[in-house]
């Protein structure tokens, strides 16, 4: 048995290997290094170049979080199926993480529930749905990892965001 130090020095790659390896990748340098450069390029000129989205600026300054900062969970309570699917399609296709949709037992009226504390998410997924003035029930709870919960009444059938899928081509 040979030891480490026997073997010091010794090169076990197949002959001419290191060579070709060598080879190719003086050969490659320089377009890596050009990718590289165009890549950066790129980005500084869209960092740059990126306009703001003015609801965004409104809604930060009304201390709105942004759409996809902001985790719901929606419940179908109205009794009639696929409400909750509608609405959760319409959220998440203006930037909501709708992240648990579900059933409820059945209640009359929409309600929007502000399980995070944080300022103006409950008002902002309001807003998003439609509803003008909506009351907005706090009910803070950590261990939901979650920000709002909508739930859909009986009158949600009432509602443009869950009534039609025209919202899907006025984007």
């Amino acid at each position: 048995m040979s030891s480490d130090a026997d073997n010091k020095g010794r090169n076990f790659a197949p002959e001419g290997w290191r060579t070709s390896v060598s080879a190719s990748l003086r050969k490659a340098l320089p377009w890596i290094g050009s990718a590289v450069v165009v890549a950066a390029a790129v980005t500084i000129y869209m960092l740059a170049h990126a306009r703001p989205d003015p609801q965004a600026a409104a809604d930060r300054e009304r201390g709105i979080p942004g759409a996809s900062s902001v985790q719901v969970q929606v419940l179908n309570a109205s009794g009639n199926d696929g409400m909750a699917l509608r609405l959760t399609d319409f959220l998440r296709s203006r930037g909501y993480d709708v992240v648990d949709i579900g059933n409820a037992v059945a209640t009359a009226h929409t309600a929007i529930v502000d399980r995070s504390g944080k300022s103006g998410a409950a008002t902002g997924v309001a807003e998003a749905m439609g509803l003008k003035n909506p009351p907005i029930r706090r009910q803070i709870d950590p261990k939901l990892f979650l920000d709002v919960t909508v739930v859909l009444g009986r009158d949600a059938g009432t509602l443009s965001c869950v009534r039609t899928q025209s919202w899907r081509n006025d984007r």
